[in-house]
């Protein structure tokens, strides 16, 4: 069973014959597409032997000249909490565990996203020292190397539009209705 929804199939990543065709699957959307990386979805959600695994065959397959390099980008979702240190080291140690050389080149930064794209983008809570100490910040906690993808939004939060557009300017624009739109919409 899916833990996201009922009608998805889940791959048991303890049967070594699943995780091998799965790993292999992935090499070949690579290698049939020309492709220069894959987003591993849901990171945190399966064992981490998977994403060693997926990660190694790439090496194996594809990087053993050194010549070219793929990019192995996760998305491992986590909040945020405005607080000084060490408030948010378990948010980053999480993102930051599946990160390396044997593992995902990178993640999305959603330690970022939570602290700045819509605190001081869409809604203007905060300024751009707030967005300029967070992204200083976090360079500061993810592996050397690692690339780190900011973004201002994804199919699995609010859009960025929407909220910057609903930020409260008048009663008109409850800067919380946003929030409601990703739910509704999803099938």
């Amino acid at each position: 069973d899916c833990m996201f929804a009922g009608y998805m199939p889940d791959i048991n990543h303890s049967v070594p014959a699943a995780n091998a065709q799965f790993t292999a699957d992935a090499v070949w959307w690579l290698d049939e597409f020309d492709l220069d990386g894959l987003r591993v979805d849901a990171v945190k959600h399966v064992e981490e032997v998977p994403t060693r695994n997926l990660s190694a065959e790439v090496k194996e397959t594809f990087e053993r000249s050194g010549l070219v390099s793929y990019f192995l980008m996760g998305e491992t979702a986590m909040g945020w909490s405005d607080c000084a240190d060490p408030c948010n080291d378990e948010n980053y140690g999480t993102i930051a565990k599946y990160v390396g050389p044997q593992g995902l080149s990178g993640q999305f930064d959603f330690v970022l996203y939570h602290g700045v794209s819509y605190r001081t983008f869409a809604h203007g809570d905060t300024g751009m020292l707030h967005a300029d100490y967070w992204l200083k910040h976090g360079l500061s906690k993810w592996p050397a190397g690692a690339i780190m993808t900011p973004y201002i939004g994804s199919h699995d939060t609010s859009r960025f539009a929407s909220m910057a557009d609903y930020r409260g300017q008048d009663p008109a624009h409850d800067r919380d209705v946003d929030r409601d739109k990703p739910e509704r919409h999803r099938v």
